[in-house]
């Protein structure tokens, strides 16, 4: 089970439908865990080590190990100019608050274990060197074996959490280059965005879709409701093959054919709201 029990976000990370198309992968450091709590260097370890194969597993990161690097400064005041340097967007932090894991014994005597794991994790932007958002996350591990399997159960769920981790930090943007196949009342069914292998996306990832138009000669953007795009083939470094789905393909159709800038913006890939889109 995992939860987010604080989100408070120092600058919002915005999905800014007006940016330039994810070309490539995010670049992201990521930072040795530090604690304040009595916790074991082991499961210190263990928690960064998830938090990296959970990034790598995304596909859409590259993950600069700052524990690797020669020269990396101690000193705070001189990392992001150090990172700079070697090219990264972004620094990720991890605090590790606490690790807590309780005994119970049920009316037959049989007894388990459940653990609670605490860690913040606080994103950086290079660039600026102003922090893009925190996050308080917490993973819950169960074993009716041992207290240690619980403590293993609950760092392992961490990985899970660092994909919905970067699909918030890193929203893929693109455009949409060519209509593909149009039926003649529903509207498009499949069409080509500017997004490919570069920046690591993956067949099945959906998009929200946003158009521009120019209204009194000031742009204006919103968002084409009740329709999704979704990648179903990746053909190229900077572009794939994406189906439509939902009432809003006409009207995706339409914008698009009258020349107007039809953008999509990647989301999580599985959404309640989707039941309802069609």
């Amino acid at each position: 089970m995992k939860k987010i029990i604080l989100a408070v976000t120092a600058l919002v990370i915005a999905l800014n439908v007006n940016a330039q198309d994810s070309s490539a992968k995010h670049s992201v450091a990521l930072n040795e865990v530090t604690t304040n709590s009595n916790i074991s260097r082991a499961w210190i370890a263990s928690l960064r080590a998830e938090i990296m194969e959970g990034l790598l597993g995304t596909g859409r990161v590259e993950v600069l190990d700052v524990t690797t690097v020669e020269g990396f400064p101690g000193d705070e005041s001189m990392q992001i100019s150090f990172l700079s340097d070697k090219d990264a967007e972004t620094f990720l932090k991890c605090q590790f608050n606490s690790l807590n894991t309780t005994r119970k014994t049920n009316d037959e005597g049989k007894v388990s274990w459940t653990t609670k794991a605490n860690y913040t994790l606080t994103l950086i932007d290079v660039a600026t060197g102003g922090v893009k958002s925190t996050n308080t996350y917490e993973e819950s591990g169960f074993s009716s074996e041992s207290d240690e399997k619980a403590m293993a159960s609950a760092i392992g769920s961490v990985s899970s959490t660092m994909k919905k981790f970067v699909e918030s930090a890193f929203p893929l943007t693109a455009t949409i280059k060519a209509l593909d196949k149009v039926h003649p009342k529903k509207g498009v069914e499949s069409l080509y965005i500017t997004v490919g292998s570069n920046a690591g996306v993956q067949e099945g990832q959906p998009f929200e879709v946003f158009v521009e138009t120019d209204i009194a000669g000031s742009i204006i953007t919103k968002k084409i409701e009740k329709v999704t795009v979704k990648v179903k083939e990746v053909v190229a470094p900077n572009m794939s093959l994406a189906t439509v789905s939902g009432k809003g393909a006409v009207e995706l159709q339409t914008a698009f054919e009258n020349g107007e800038k039809v953008t999509v913006v990647s989301r999580p890939k599985w959404n309640p709201l989707d039941e309802f889109i069609k």
